[in-house]
C-alpha cells in the first residue's frame, strides 16, 4: 500500500513475509505489520485517524509532516474535515476491512494484547512505531489498541497557510490532481533546497 499525496507518492521499503517473526509478534516493531499489509489496497488520497468516545484524536505525527509544513510555508496544528457518510462507508470498506481481517488472525493476537495493556496502564503508543504514507494500517492498528470507544474516521487533513486564514488540505479526499495555485512551485522548491534535513527527508519518503 502506498498513500498518494500531494507530494506524490512515498517510496515504500517491503519485508518478505518469510522474515516476519509471527511467533514473536511482541518483539517487532509496529512498522513492519503495515509492510506485511503492503500492497492490500490502492492509494488514499485523504488520511484515516482514530477518535475516541472524549473526542481524542489519536494519529501519529512524522518528521515528513514538518517538512512538507516548511517547503510550503504553512503553520499551525493538524487540522482535520471528515468527509460524508457515504464516503466514510466506501473507504472502511475498500480499504480499512481487508487490513481488519488480517489483523483479527491469532498470529497477531499478542501482538495487540501487550500495546492494549501499555494503553490501559496509561501510556502512549511511541510515533516513531508507526510508518508514514501508512494511515489506513496505523488507524487500524490504534483501533485495536485502544478498543471499543475508538472509532476510525476518513477525511482530509493538512495546515493553514501561513499569515492566511485559509486551509491547504495536503492530505484531500476530493483533490482533483491539479497543482493549488496558492503555492508557488518555484519558491517551495527554493525553501526545500535550504533546509537539508527537510530535503532528505522529501527525497527519501517521497522520490
Amino acid at each position: 500500500m502506498t498513500k498518494k499525496t500531494r507530494m506524490g507518492v512515498p517510496s515504500k521499503k517491503k519485508i518478505p513475509k518469510s522474515q516476519l517473526n509471527l511467533e514473536n509478534a511482541m518483539m517487532r516493531p509496529i512498522d513492519e505489520i503495515a509492510d506485511h499489509l503492503c500492497g492490500v489496497v490502492g492509494a488514499i488520497r485523504g488520511h484515516f485517524w482514530v477518535e475516541l468516545a472524549d473526542g481524542t484524536v489519536i494519529d501519529p505525527y512524522f518528521e515528513q509532516y514538518d517538512a512538507i509544513k516548511y517547503m510550503k510555508d504553512l503553520e499551525g496544528d493538524v487540522l482535520r474535515r471528515p468527509v460524508g457518510q457515504d464516503i466514510q462507508r466506501s473507504m472502511m470498506i475498500k480499504h480499512i476491512l481487508p487490513i481488519m481481517k488480517q489483523l483479527k488472525k491469532p498470529d497477531f493476537r499478542c501482538h495487540f494484547e501487550g500495546l492494549r495493556s501499555l494503553v490501559e496502564m496509561g501510556d502512549t503508543l511511541d510515533d516513531n512505531n508507526f510508518r508514514g504514507g501508512y494511515c489506513h494500517a496505523n488507524s487500524v492498528i490504534n483501533k485495536f489498541v485502544y478498543g471499543k470507544d475508538a472509532k476510525i474516521v476518513y477525511g482530509d487533513m493538512g495546515w493553514k497557510l501561513k499569515g492566511k486564514n485559509e486551509i491547504f488540505w495536503e492530505f484531500e479526499d476530493g483533490w482533483d490532481g491539479k497543482h493549488d495555485t496558492r503555492i508557488n512551485p518555484i519558491e517551495m522548491l527554493r525553501r526545500l533546497n535550504s533546509h537539508k534535513k527537510y530535503r532528505n527527508i522529501i527525497m527519501e519518503n517521497f522520490v
